[in-house]
């Protein structure tokens, strides 16, 4: 069985060293500092609430069964601080974020328990009259059942005649496990018609391609001409679903899908564009998929000959979404490969170099004008959510064009250096989990909190209109929203403050609802149990979020500066408070985040701060950062690095692992589990010049053979035709592909990937790496 992701936090928490032999020049024992270790063994039962009281939950990347027990599965709420202080003062001083990171459509678990749907009939869900919270298990019943107080406002309400149940001798009321919404943490509503403007609408996907001669060249065209094709069957929403598909080069072309066969319809005033009839562009993906796949197949062919070097990428997502505002919205998909010359929305290039230079503000990270951001926010208001599939090698601005995504609920697909032999693989399965994924159309959410605490500032792919509630156009299962806790008053310690997050939204059958997630968590006023519950990866998201939405105004060596010295700050805190008598040659690191230290380290160090990071990757790489949750985070900052020579080895015992093959497939046809291998260090210093790794990070895969591997296992793993080594490598060597071999090595490899890419929900982007090859030298 698949574990979620690794790795998991556990440990001790002190590590000792002595100052006279650091002052002489010695360094920390490297074996001893804390690292990740990877989660293995079956999954633990992890119950949300035990006697009442909060749990503080595991690491996101430890095997759990979920128990709702009264609050939400940490898989889709956590918490930064497990113990929230009671006043702002004693927050300041621990120099730690008050914060939320809400997943609402966090994939469960195989065994955690389902969120549960509630019907409540023609009266819909329960609320209270002041604040207009959701009734939940943190209310109170009084007067016999026949008033509740709200637990976020303390209003006292009146209990509607058809919710009224007694209450027993213990105060609560007869029925309360007859109802999910009194007794679990997490819940879905179904939404009465009070609660739509409108019928829940189609799910509706077009795709935008672009034909320019940079796309066709690359392959990029066909690739995505492809990908599309192969996916209409898997575009949600059965009988209902639609799609459209239309391309551009300097021009914008549409085409329409009935009658004979498809027509293209040509709009070539790119200056100020405009869209044919919505209702001759859209079509059922199920009744039209045949004319639609042949179109797709056509339209490599129909532009090989293309010389229109210029692409009107803001001339066609114009049109496109004027197209889809004609209908209830929609899901827009572009894939583009050049930077937009022509029309509206038309850049320029605005480094000659790609690459971050000396100690500037790197204002290339802001939005060029504000074409893509209004364009984004009119997007929004008409349900239209915008997906960017960036194929290409040259500088695109990603940093303006992430706009479209960033306040629609969209997501930024970027494949630097594009290579149609290795990406198109990667570029496919990217399209198909994008659809088959859970996700929320046209939804509106709000997080509101009990008295005395107040919501700050969101973060995240929204767009927001009014103070309150943040609209999601779209919304899926791999994204994250974080909001901050501020305070308006003192809290009074020993109790509980309480938290819900309520989402409205359509599903992609049709159904409207309201997804709410509540906690309760404990109030102290004692520094300590702050910092033992202390959330590390939420800790590291939000400053990892903070650090990007800050990046366009500060430098690179600045921000690196910031993230060192908020991580200083905590652990200066500590020592000063908590750890009094401990002796000044010890390092001491508080058990909940001993591993800061570690992961805000990689994330100075991590592509989207280098600065040998090209302006596009690190585009793309802080649009991930303001949206993961931690399960994704975590990887993406500190990888695995794999020894897949001890799995290799001939002889080597496979524990609970991959099990026996045959004919290069698991022998009961099922994706194995991850093989019990210990992650390596990441450091060069623990790499054996003789072994083969695989390192990972849930986006990125490499193959590494180290100088001095022995030949026949290279061959067997690679392929005689691939060696010596090969890797993609700005200016040199084009990349291959890893072949599916029929030996042992080869297949045990691909067995393991395999596993990887489903624990990881991602397919990888995997490059092969030698030692002393072409790029080579700088993986370690």
């Amino acid at each position: 069985r698949l574990g979620r992701a690794p790795p998991s936090h556990g440990g001790g928490g002190t590590l000792q060293t002595d100052l006279h032999q650091q002052r002489q020049g010695a360094r920390i024992d490297n074996a001893q500092m804390p690292r990740p270790s990877a989660a293995v063994g079956d999954p633990k039962v992890f119950e949300t609430r035990v006697n009442g009281k909060h749990h503080i939950p595991p690491p996101s990347g430890d095997f759990i069964a979920v128990r709702d027990c009264g609050n939400a599965s940490p898989r889709n709420m956590r918490l930064s601080l497990n113990y929230v202080p009671n006043q702002s003062s004693l927050l300041h001083t621990t120099g730690m974020p008050l914060a939320v990171l809400l997943q609402p459509l966090a994939l469960p678990g195989p065994e955690d328990d389902p969120i549960p749907v509630v019907d409540l009939g023609e009266h819909g869900p329960v609320r209270c009259l002041r604040c207009k919270a959701y009734v939940n298990g943190f209310m109170t019943f009084i007067d016999g059942g026949h008033r509740f107080q709200c637990n976020l406002c303390g209003q006292s309400n009146m209990t509607p005649e058809h919710y009224f149940s007694p209450l027993g001798p213990d105060g609560a009321r007869r029925d309360v496990y007859e109802h999910p919404e009194l007794c679990r943490g997490s819940v879905d509503f179904v939404a009465t018609a009070e609660y739509m403007v409108q019928p829940p609408m189609l799910p509706t996907h077009y795709f935008l391609i672009d034909v320019s001669l940079a796309a066709v060249t690359s392959g990029a065209t066909a690739a995505a001409c492809s990908a599309v094709s192969q996916t209409l069957q898997d575009v949600p929403g059965g009988e209902r679903a639609r799609v459209g598909i239309a391309t551009f080069d300097s021009a914008v072309q549409f085409y329409t899908l009935r009658g004979q066969g498809p027509q293209m319809l040509v709009v070539p005033d790119v200056g100020d564009p405009y869209s044919p009839s919505a209702a001759s562009l859209l079509v059922s993906a199920i009744q039209a998929r045949e004319q639609a796949q042949q179109l797709l197949e056509s339209i490599p062919q129909l532009f090989a000959s293309t010389q229109a070097s210029e692409a009107a990428t803001g001339a066609a997502i114009t049109a496109v979404i004027s197209a889809l505002k004609e209908t209830s919205g929609g899901k827009l998909h572009v894939f583009m490969a050049a930077l937009p010359k022509v029309g509206v929305g038309a850049l320029h290039k605005r480094s000659a170099d790609g690459v971050a230079a000396g100690d500037q503000p790197l204002t290339i990270m802001m939005p060029d004008g504000k074409f893509y951001t209004k364009l984004a926010a009119d997007a929004a208001e008409h349900q239209v959510a915008v997906d960017l599939f960036i194929m290409g090698s040259t500088f695109v601005d990603a940093a303006t064009l992430r706009e479209l995504p960033g306040h629609t609920g969209g997501q930024l697909y970027h494949y630097p250096d594009w290579a149609p032999t290795l990406d198109s693989d990667l570029l496919f399965n990217d399209l198909r989990w994008n659809l088959q994924r859970p996700q929320a159309l046209e939804g509106v959410a709000r997080l509101r909190a009990s008295t005395g605490l107040d919501v700050g500032k969101y973060g995240g792919p929204f767009h927001r209109r009014t103070a309150d509630d943040i609209e999601l156009p779209a919304l899926n299962a791999d994204q994250a929203i974080s909001a901050t806790l501020t305070y308006d008053e003192r809290l009074k310690s020993s109790t509980e403050v309480f938290l819900q997050f309520a989402l409205l939204y359509s599903t992609t059958h049709g159904h409207r609802r309201i997804r709410v997630h509540n906690m309760g968590v404990p109030v102290t006023d004692t520094l300590s149990n702050v910092f033992r519950g202390a959330d590390l990866e939420v800790q590291l998201n939000v400053m990892a979020r903070q650090a990007a939405a800050a990046l366009p105004s500060t430098s690179l060596p600045d921000t690196r500066r910031k993230v060192e010295k908020s991580v200083s700050d905590v652990l200066g805190v500590y020592r000063k408070f908590c750890a009094k008598g401990a002796n000044p040659g010890q390092l001491i690191l508080p058990e909940a985040l001993k591993l800061l230290p570690l992961y805000a380290l990689a994330l100075s160090k991590s592509p989207a701060f280098r600065h040998d990071t090209h302006h596009d990757a690190r585009a793309a790489m802080l649009a991930r950062m303001e949206a993961l949750p931690t399960l994704r985070t975590m990887p993406l900052l500190y990888g695995r690095l794999l020894p897949l020579h001890r799995l290799l080895a001939p002889g080597a015992a496979i524990q609970g692992g991959l099990g026996e093959l045959q004919g290069g497939q698991p022998a009961d046809g099922a994706l194995p589990p991850l093989p019990p291998l210990d992650a390596v260090s990441l450091s060069s210093k623990d790499v054996d010049t003789e072994g083969v790794y695989l390192w990972e990070n849930g986006w990125d895969a490499v193959v590494y053979v180290g100088q001095n591997a022995p030949g026949g296992l290279v061959g067997a793993l690679l392929g005689d035709e691939i060696v010596p080594p090969i890797m993609l490598q700005r200016g040199g060597h084009p990349p291959r592909h890893l072949a599916r071999l029929g030996t042992r090595e080869s297949r045990l490899l691909h067995a393991v990937l395999d596993s990887i890419r489903q624990q990881r929900a991602s397919y990888l982007r995997l490059r092969v790496v030698v030692a002393g090859g072409p790029g080579g030298g700088g993986v370690l």
